[in-house]
């Protein structure tokens, strides 16, 4: 009878264990002695120098790892050396590069779960979803030259991607019980474009409200005390 309540007990931890806490992460496959959170224990040692060619270079690069662990990168052509970059960056931020593209095309919370949905919708509502969609269909005709850089840069991080099996997703992948994407397109680089606009100059219009109604309660002298304004030449809008 212990046994059979140890069996039951243990189908129960296990089941448990599988089962969504939040968004897609499950704590199972993260304890998972063979695929989980200690096989990236076991692979986390620095990135060695390479060499690196994919189709249609002109010659090999060279990828060179200093002491720090930054990469230095020596090719014959421009393009030679884009494809390379794509290969060394997205060996190092591929969960980044995923996250920013996941925001800004407003799929956040099929990483995250429900908890991230407004973050979507106020994505989707601000265009910014449909602007990268735009930008990245304009590209090819408008700026053809840019396109390319792009494309050589997908091509090298592709070539790394290629390489991943789930035994050596990122951590981040392992902490939120997802997987990496199979591909990374031009949209990706699109999205990071869109995300640093959105973050360098977006405001709410509440703010600029809320701005001018403290302004008159204040007066202008408590205000700049409370608020200075160290650029000489910008102005508030109000």
């Amino acid at each position: 009878m212990q046994i059979l309540w140890r069996l039951i007990l243990l189908t129960a931890l296990v089941w448990g264990l599988h089962q969504p806490v939040s968004g897609e992460f499950r704590p199972g496959p993260l304890l998972d002695p063979v695929n989980g959170l200690w096989a990236t224990a076991r692979a986390a040692i620095p990135h060695q120098s390479e060499n690196f060619f994919v189709d249609g270079m002109t010659a090999t690069a060279h990828i060179e790892i200093d002491e720090r662990g930054v990469p230095h990168i020596y090719a014959k052509s421009e393009l030679d050396a884009v494809a390379a970059l794509g290969y060394a960056v997205v060996r190092d931020r591929l969960f980044e590069l995923d996250f920013i593209h996941r925001v800004t095309t407003g799929r956040l919370s099929e990483l995250l779960g429900p908890a991230a949905a407004s973050i979507d919708r106020h994505f989707l509502e601000n265009g910014i979803v449909r602007a990268v969609r735009e930008n990245t269909a304009r590209l090819p005709d408008q700026l053809p030259r840019d396109w390319e850089v792009i494309e050589w840069y997908m091509k090298g991080a592709n070539t790394w991607l290629s390489s991943l099996d789930e035994g050596s997703y990122p951590l981040e992948y392992r902490l939120l019980g997802a997987k990496p994407p199979v591909e990374l397109t031009p949209e990706f680089t699109m999205a990071l474009y869109a995300y640093m606009t959105y973050d360098l100059s977006f405001r709410r219009t509440a703010s600029d409200i809320q701005a001018e109604r403290l302004m008159r309660s204040l007066g202008d002298l408590e205000y700049d005390r409370l608020f200075p304004r160290y650029s000489t030449w910008e102005r508030t809008i109000v």
